[in-house]
């Protein structure tokens, strides 16, 4: 036989062995453990979503899913570590879909929303602009008209260009309020402040909710979600006062995600394991509701839907606000 028959034969030879060793490790998925990645500290809103969850996913998966915490840069580091982790299922995220959206205008990254795989989305954030239990303004309208006489009003957000910070600039400019941004880098200094008197107004994505519950703090404006209103004072809603207002940077759920490019039958068993741990999950649901997060299931579909139409409503507020300017890229390891 010549030379070149017998390296066609073993070449073929190869590959099919290296298409049986993949298919093989396909059908014996999961073989060992699962990371399920968080980008924030323990403590947070999706630290316990996750803590929940873990118990019937690693039973589920017949194999341990494991927490880990990798904080830093409002989650992007996180999901970079994802994004570049090995498309085999062992590597997962429980994020908030607006990192995804916000980051690739924030951070030298080399990915964008369709980079990932998604698997479901599974609640919502409790977004609002909070105030001090003793603050001088009872409902929204009366802080309006304060701003209005004394301008360059200080607000506080858990971050520069973060989705709750674009959102109060669009409500400024459509209400002709002139604001000042005091950016935190986090929900815990940001709340810090508020409650020490540093700032008066705060825009929070959820943490403010045990404040509200130990009469603390009071919700001034809901922006996304429900938190009880105090005796005697109806908060109202961003849709009762903004018939146009750009929810498509709030309205992204909280959810999962992989790395590009899973093989089918890893995504499909992922997905199955994901939503009977999450939102199929008595457990999961109870841990929400004492945190006041709402579970609502979407598809992975709808997910990539609502994140792609998310990333492009951020990138036209940015330039719309003349935001663009503020960004100054930070490089992500």
């Amino acid at each position: 036989m010549k030379s070149g028959h017998k390296g066609i034969i073993l070449l073929g030879l190869i590959l099919a062995l290296s298409l049986a060793s993949t298919a093989l490790a396909q059908d014996q998925y999961p073989s060992k453990p699962i990371n399920v990645v968080v980008g924030y500290p323990p403590g947070g809103i999706m630290d316990i979503q996750v803590r929940s969850a873990i118990p019937r996913l690693s039973k589920e998966l017949g194999q341990n899913a494991v927490m880990v915490n990798k904080p830093g840069a409002g989650s992007t580091l996180a999901v970079n570590y994802v994004a570049k982790s090995k498309p085999d299922g062992y590597t997962i995220m429980n994020v908030g879909f607006i990192g995804v959206v916000s980051a690739p205008y924030m951070y030298h990254i080399d990915w964008g929303v369709e980079d990932f795989t998604y698997f479901i989305g599974h609640s919502t954030f409790n977004f609002a602009i909070c105030v001090r239990a003793d603050a001088p303004w009872k409902t929204f309208q009366e802080w309006v008209e304060y701003v209005k006489k004394n301008p360059g009003f200080k607000y506080g957000t858990y971050g520069q260009l973060t989705p709750v910070h674009v959102f109060i600039e669009w409500m400024g400019k459509e209400l002709g309020l002139k604001l000042v941004h005091i950016p935190y880098t986090g929900g815990a200094p940001g709340l810090t402040a508020l409650m020490g008197g540093h700032i008066e107004i705060y825009g929070s994505a959820g943490s403010h909710v045990p404040y509200i519950k130990q009469g603390k703090l009071r919700t001034l404006l809901e922006i996304k979600g429900k938190i009880p209103d105090p005796p005697g004072i109806k908060v109202q809603t961003v849709n009762e006062i903004f018939k146009n207002a750009p929810l498509d940077i709030i309205d992204l759920p909280i959810g999962y995600l992989g790395p590009k490019n899973l093989p089918p039958a890893i995504r499909a068993k992922l997905t199955d394991a994901i939503k009977k741990s999450t939102t199929d999950n008595p457990e999961f649901i109870k841990a929400n509701e004492m945190i006041n997060v709402d579970v609502e299931y979407m598809s992975p579909e709808d997910v990539l839907k609502s994140v792609k139409k998310g990333y492009t409503s951020f990138g036209t507020l940015l330039r719309e606000l003349n935001l663009v300017k503020e960004i100054k890229k930070e490089k992500v390891q």
